[in-house]
């Protein structure tokens, strides 16, 4: 930034990115502000190396706590005071479906991050075993399984109750992918 706006030093950190849903969206808070305040301290990194530290004071701040943070956006100061709160696992579950021959993901925010996603809702194809059920199926790695039966599908624990339930029947799923809607119908028979 500095070579791009020919300056000698700017103060701050750029904030590259903001979660969907965190406390810093919900604030106001948005990618590209140059963060030059946390908790009426002046920050400033030039060098990558300097992060870390940075990086350090956000994460020591207590949970629960409100706390200032002063960004310049287009020449304008703002202020803002998020409330900080536990980040949620990092680590997405996962479980094979060895039957259907798919394995499957819950869907964390960085999940979400990851591929894109709209929303956290359903499961995500993490893995589909070739020449097996659901790849007969045209079931996909990257494909949100969001219904079982028309039945809205929260998360993995009710995949793996249905998966319980229903063995040796066929059963329709209703998945997303990219932007577009499809039903899959998974058979299983003796000889799978």
């Amino acid at each position: 930034l500095v070579q791009y706006f020919e300056a000698e030093s700017i103060p701050g950190v750029v904030i590259r990115s903001v979660e969907p849903d965190s406390p810093a969206e919900r604030a106001g808070i948005r990618a590209g502000d140059r963060m030059i305040s946390y908790r009426g301290e002046r920050i400033s990194a030039q060098f990558t190396e300097e992060l870390p530290e940075i990086y350090k004071k956000i994460a020591d701040t207590p949970i629960g706590e409100t706390t200032q943070i002063v960004v310049e956006r287009s020449g304008e100061t703002l202020r803002f005071v998020p409330k900080t709160e536990e980040r949620g696992s990092s680590s997405s579950e996962e479980t094979e479906l060895e039957r259907w021959g798919f394995t499957a993901r819950g869907i964390t925010r960085e999940l979400v991050l990851e591929f894109n996603l709209p929303d956290n809702r359903g499961v995500f194809v993490a893995g589909v075993k070739p020449n097996d059920v659901a790849f007969r199926a045209k079931l996909f790695p990257g494909d949100r399984i969001i219904a079982i039966e028309n039945h809205p599908l929260d998360g993995l624990p009710e995949l793996e109750e249905a998966y319980r339930l229903h063995e040796g029947e066929a059963i329709l799923l209703t998945v997303m992918r990219r932007h577009s809607r499809r039903w899959i119908l998974i058979e299983t028979s003796d000889e799978d």
